[in-house]
This record gives structure tokens, sequence and C-alpha cells, in this order.
């Protein structure tokens, strides 16, 4: 169904086109609003630090407390409403796949391919109903029938498969099709990957994060973990982002071939462009973790304390003392 090269593609069809863009529609939705939902919640999370100014707070004001506490409130998904929205979503598009695919067949490229039935684009279909089972999944783990992040294995089980399908489908393709199909099978192992590590840190790092280690070196290295674990986690999505970037590449390429010198750079500038991206919201964290830092060091916690004691008045009634805290220059209104 889809050529690529230096010359045009031969065989294009409207359905080979729309079957590309659609799925790169759902999966830049998806990659993105969990993207974005994540971002929402670090800045959440961090800005919550940063206006804890009693000078004891239980977070210490460091990137990686915002990467654990994170994890501690986030990983795996604790929002069942969420959880079952996504997971409902995710069963009716998926189905909308399926029977796209087949009545495609049917009627939208009935005209070059009058031979096909509901079921010719079996492979597509299948990928589709993978990601099915993630969703049914998901379902479960809402109504707490299933254990914590279920869903995600799920998900890895669907990418691993769609991986596979997609370097299958690599070898019945001819010119810049093979570089893109190659390609995006990679982008679903990545992601497959970064779910994969995801799960099986989340576990150590929620022990982490009850046990806070003392020491320069050990903090260090607590610190790390804490940060590949959030980074796992958000490379989940990112795969997601990347995936629909490159299906719109595939789509282009069913209407207008793309030069196969040129294919592997774009995949490249994407990557990039998203790694670009990453970086400035982490430095953005940061700044926020500094604020805090700023905030709650030595000099100012003693300021507030003594704004605290010359506003502290006692007075007797009824036989008792009682202390009253008018608020001065070191405290928070808030």
């Amino acid at each position: 169904m889809e050529g690529g090269g230096e010359a045009a593609t031969s065989n294009a069809t409207p359905d080979t086109f729309l079957g590309h863009f659609i799925a790169g529609i759902f999966l830049l939705s998806y990659g993105a609003f969990f993207l974005c939902l994540t971002a929402v919640r670090l800045v959440r999370i961090a800005q919550e630090i940063s206006n804890d100014a009693t000078c004891t707070s239980s977070i210490s004001s460091t990137p990686s407390s915002v990467s654990a506490e994170f994890q501690r409130r986030h990983v795996p998904e604790q929002n069942p409403v969420l959880l079952r929205r996504v997971s409902v979503i995710l069963l009716v598009s998926t189905t909308f796949g399926i029977l796209y695919e087949g009545f495609g067949a049917l009627y939208i490229d009935h005209d070059s391919h009058p031979d096909k039935t509901f079921f010719s684009d079996a492979t597509h279909q299948t990928l589709t109903f993978a990601f099915f089972f993630a969703g049914f999944t998901g379902l479960l783990e809402s109504w707490q029938l299933l254990p914590p992040d279920s869903v995600r294995g799920a998900v890895v089980l669907a990418l691993l498969g769609e991986a596979l399908l997609w370097l299958d489908h690599a070898l019945m393709k001819e010119g810049g099709a093979v570089r893109i199909h190659i390609l995006l099978a990679l982008t679903a192992a990545f992601s497959a990957v970064s779910i994969f590590v995801s799960i099986v840190m989340s576990a150590s790092t929620s022990t982490r994060t009850r046990d806070r280690v003392q020491g320069g070196g050990e903090r260090t290295a607590a610190g790390c973990f804490e940060h590949l674990a959030l980074l796992s986690y958000a490379c989940g999505f990112l795969g997601f982002l990347w995936q629909g970037m490159w299906f719109m590449v595939a789509a282009q390429n069913e209407i207008s071939s793309i030069a196969m010198d040129r294919i592997v750079m774009y995949y490249i500038l994407q990557g990039i462009a998203l790694g670009f991206g990453v970086e400035i919201f982490a430095a953005y964290l940061s700044c926020l973790s500094a604020r805090h830092e700023d905030k709650n060091s030595s000099s100012g916690c003693q300021l507030k304390l003594a704004a605290r004691q010359r506003n502290r008045f006692r007075f007797r009634r009824e036989g008792a003392y009682s202390v009253i805290d008018v608020p001065g220059d070191g405290d928070d209104m808030a």
C-alpha cells in the first residue's frame, strides 16, 4: 500500500494517508496530554515546596526532592477517575481504529483494491487491538481489580508488539517507506523500554523516599536514582509524542515521497527538538527549587524566628496563660 523513495508513490490511496494521519493525531494527543499533566504536577509540587517557609519542612529543597515527591504521589497513577476516563477513551478510539481499517478496506480503498475484505489489513487491526487490551486493563485497574501499574505493563506489551509489527511491515515496503517503518519500530521500542524501566524503578523510589539517606555521597546517589526514575516515566510519553510526529512524516510520504537521504535527518531533528523541550522544563524546575533554597536559608529562618519572638505577647485570661502570635515582617500571611 505504501511506496516511498526518490520517486512519487504510485499506489498511495486516501486510506493509507488517513490511516497514518489519524494514528498520528491520536498518538500526539495521548503523549502531549500526559506530558502536560506531568509538567503541571511537577510545577505544583515545586511550588508547594517553594511556598513552605516554615524552616522545618520535611521535604528538602532540592530538585531530587521534587522528583521523589512526584514518584510518591503519582507513580503508579493513583487517580482512579483519570485512569478510568483515559481507559475508556483508549477503548473507544481503538475500537474506531479497528472498524476504520475494516470498513476502509471495503469502501474507501475498494476502487484500487476491489479484492479486499474486512480483515485485509489485519496487521494494523492486530496492532490496534493490542492497545484495546491496554485500555481494558486500565479499566480493571481503575476498579482496583488488578494491581497498580497493570495498565503500564499492558502498554509495554502493546508497544513491543507494535515494534515487531513495524519491523515486519518494513520488509514489505520499498524505498523510503522501509526506513520510516524501521524508525517507527525503534520509537515504539524506546517507549516500551522507558515505561518498563519506570515500572521497575517506581517501587525502589518509594522506598528511598521513605528512608531519606544521610551523607553527601549517598544523598547524591539517591538523587540521581530519583531523577532517572522521573526521566524514564516522562520518556515513555515522549516516545508516544515522537511516534505521533513520525506518523505525520509517514502520512506525508504517502502523498509526496520524501527523499531517502532526508528521512533519518528529520527523525534526528525531531528527537533533538524534544530534548530541548525537556532541558528547558528541567531548568525551570531547578529555578523553582533554587527559590525555595533561598527562602529557607539559615539566615532567613533566623530572621523569621526573631520576628516571631518580637511579636509574641502573653496575657492572663481566666487564670491561664495563652499565646497570641501576631504576624511580623518575616511571617507569611497565607
